[in-house]
Parts: structure tokens; sequence; C-alpha cells
């Protein structure tokens, strides 16, 4: 009877082992079908914003910054999602932008661990805060740290959409992006 136990054991430790063979987001795996994780990240407090072009949209708070907009991507002619994009906009000023950029860095890396890369520069002499802010809308500025795990990668950039700078992290999950090559 002990045996039949320690073999039932074995089972749901390698069943619950097999499943989480994703990266999550938000505590929920990046794999399946849009409609399937678009229900879980509504459940979790996301405000569904509807899906274009094999992506869904939300709104709500990531990380401790509210109003970020969420993306959920699915492989092209699959329904299958492989990544999430988060974009945190409403930046100002260069010293906001920066300053929730290491935020950010800060609370992946005591979540992922030390960063895999990172590279904070910016490809023209700059002086002023206007200057360093400006070179991000130009496409000049080059922060960029990428985490990495056993289930997919992670990463945070400041970019620009659209003109405006913003603050991408991006999660995506290595088998589901693999199965899209």
């Amino acid at each position: 009877m002990k045996k039949l136990h320690v073999a039932v054991l074995a089972i749901f430790l390698c069943l619950g082992v097999s499943a989480q063979n994703h990266l999550e987001f938000m505590g929920v795996p990046i794999d399946g079908s849009i409609k399937k994780i678009s229900q879980q990240l509504t459940e979790k407090g996301l405000f569904s914003l509807g899906e274009v072009n094999d992506i869904a949209y939300f709104m709500g708070a990531v990380l401790g910054y509210d109003d970020c907009v969420i993306g959920v991507v699915s492989l092209e002619d699959q329904d299958l999602a492989y990544s999430v994009l988060v974009s945190i906009l409403n930046f100002s000023d260069w010293a906001s932008l920066q300053n929730a950029y290491f935020d950010l860095k800060k609370k992946l890396t005591k979540e992922y661990g030390k960063p895999e890369k990172s590279e904070e520069t910016i490809a023209t002499p700059v002086q002023s805060d206007a200057e360093k802010f400006q070179s991000v809308i130009d496409g000049w500025c080059d922060y960029k740290t990428t985490f990495v795990t056993k289930y997919g990668e992670i990463d945070l950039s400041i970019e620009s959409f659209e003109g405006l700078p913003c603050m991408i992290i991006q999660y995506t999950d290595e088998e589901n992006a693999l199965k899209g090559r």
C-alpha cells in the first residue's frame, strides 16, 4: 500500500513539473489560446481592450505601474500565445523615465536573478536631461536589459513608440516561440 502511495505521489509530482514548462506573466503561463490567456488576465484584474491581428490588448497595473498597455501576441496563423508586451507610457522627462527603468530592472532582478546582459548608453553626445529625453524620441537611446530563464526571456528597454518615450517589457516563452520558426 505504501508503494502505491509513493507511485501516485510521484505521478502527481511529474505532472506538476511538466505542467509548468512555460514562462509566466502575472502568474499566467504564456501558453494556450489568446482567449484562454485573456480570460485568465481579466481574472487577474486587467481590462480587455479587444483583439486585433493576433494580439489581445489589455490595460492595467503591472509591477506597480498603473495604466500599462499589455499585448498578448500569438504565433502567426496559429492561436498559440508566445509573448506578452507591456508598454508603460506617461513619461514627461528623462528623470522619470530613467528612474522607472532602474526601478523595473531592480524588480525583475529580484524575480529572475542577475541579467544575462545589460546596456545603458546614448549613442550621441548629450549633456542635459532634456537632450537625453530627446535622444529617446530620436532613437539614439540604447537602454536594454535581458533576463534569461529556463522557460524564456524577459527584455526591459526604453523605446520610442510613435514619438513617445516609453518603457517596454517583453516576456517571450521559449517553447512556443520555437514553434513559430
